[in-house]
């Protein structure tokens, strides 16, 4: 059989050989490395510089070799084998009730395109430049690419393989791409953890979209307009029984907003996760115990939540006819229908309640949701003054969590200590309108 290789240089004792193709259009440098009992590893160096081949060689042999003796895999998947541990991975995250089944259900959809293009090519070997050429190639799949000549898409869902028309012929949203870039990383990360590369294998993957890391959330006077406006939807509610739920509305929004739970944990409160107790300075506060991402936590309610916590108590008794009864009487889910049955969600009605306020859309044209209610509710303790670290034990979260999102405040946060006076003050200059100079 005919060789196709020439200017071999032989390195590390034989155990790793640089050389370069006859049989491809590039003069590049390739490698193959052995250990023994296994077969060689093969790599293109992606360089024409013996230099620079010899240095990258060199590099990839010292990292095979600490993986070999640590008994890990030399060899990484492909990235579709990569994203099928991933999917597995999450699969069981949701068995176990650390992930929801749609996110399994999204980001099998989403990684269709990150598994067509990147077919065979191990995941160790996808740099920031093949990123930015997957790039390109999505945003034109349904335009001039591949799927230009489809005429419908399959997928699986629920373990069934569905059929659908294929999608219309424009670019994809940046919304998608971003979404798309959620799994990709994912999936980089679960590669990391399962060794098959180094963190500093990771090529960035950034999104189109993250140009603001702030989260659409309402001015201390949107709220009340939004509240205003939900107290008004009660009052001209067409029946009693639309009444009672937009009462419950109403006070989920306050609820959310004065401490900061996710809409979810809100959604799962029962009557036994609320206390109310005296502070040191006698007032009456309520504390909540919350079922969150991962873990349970305690946090303490700003004020206003206390009343939404017995608006809703009094909501119900006058449904039932019944006297007030004390917290510690109540069970079962805070947030039910007239017939006692779980409220599943608020969407719908949250939906037409900003719409009713014209609060849909903050400033600068992103859609709030429920999740706006707690990006209030950081924001505004923030403003008050509230430690960042305090903060994010409250709202169970990560102060680099709260740094990252909330960094737009940093100049407010300081303004006491930006307006200070401190050494040389210019006197302020009066201009005399009335006269030419």
């Amino acid at each position: 059989m005919a060789s196709h290789t020439e200017n071999q240089r032989v390195l590390k004792d034989g155990a790793l050989v640089i050389y370069q193709r006859t049989d491809v259009a590039k003069a590049v440098w390739h490698c193959r490395v052995k250990f023994p009992s296994l077969p060689y590893i093969r790599r293109s160096l992606k360089t024409a510089s013996e230099q620079v081949a010899v240095s990258k060689a060199e590099k990839l042999y010292d990292d095979l070799r600490y993986r070999h003796e640590r008994g890990l895999a030399l060899r990484s998947p492909p990235l579709p084998q990569a994203i099928d541990e991933y999917l597995a991975w999450l699969e069981d995250e949701v068995e176990h009730g650390d992930a929801k089944p749609k996110k399994l259900t999204d980001h099998r959809k989403l990684s269709r395109y990150v598994r067509e293009f990147f077919e065979n090519t191990p995941i160790d070997q996808i740099t920031e430049a093949d990123i930015d050429r997957y790039r390109d190639w999505r945003r034109t799949y349904w335009t001039r690419g591949p799927g230009a000549k489809h005429h419908y898409i399959e997928y699986e869902r629920n373990g069934k393989m569905i059929r659908s028309p294929r999608p219309k012929m424009k670019l994809p949203a940046k919304s998608t791409l971003a979404s798309e870039d959620v799994v990709l990383r994912a999936v980089f990360d679960r590669a990391c953890k399962m060794g098959w590369i180094n963190r500093d294998q990771v090529p960035e993957i950034k999104s189109d979209r993250a140009k603001s890391n702030r989260r659409p959330d309402f001015t201390e006077a949107e709220l009340q307009r939004l509240l205003r406006h939900a107290e008004e939807r009660v009052e001209e509610a067409p029946s009693d029984h639309v009444r009672f739920i937009r009462g419950m509305l109403w006070d989920f929004c306050g609820l959310l907003a004065f401490t900061g739970m996710r809409p979810f944990e809100a959604m799962k409160l029962q009557w036994r996760d609320i206390e109310t107790f005296k502070t040191e300075a006698g007032k009456l506060a309520t504390k909540i115990y919350v079922s969150g991402k991962n873990k349970e936590r305690t946090l303490v309610a700003r004020d206003d939540a206390t009343h939404n916590v017995f608006s809703i108590i009094e909501r119900v008794t006058e449904w039932r006819h019944g006297s007030v009864p004390f917290l510690d009487d109540l069970n079962g889910p805070v947030f039910v229908m007239p017939d006692e049955r779980p409220i599943k969600s608020f969407k719908k009605g949250l939906k037409a309640l900003l719409d009713a306020a014209n609060l849909r859309r903050d400033d600068r044209g992103v859609e709030r949701d429920a999740y706006s209610f707690r990006h209030y509710y950081a924001t505004q303790r923030l403003l008050a003054g509230i430690s960042v670290y305090t903060l994010a034990e409250n709202m169970g979260t990560s102060v680099a969590m709260i740094e990252k999102h909330y960094g737009h405040l940093k100049p407010e946060l300081a303004a006491d200590e930006l307006i200070k006076e401190r050494g040389f003050s210019p006197k302020p200059v009066s201009y005399d309108h009335g006269q030419k100079s």
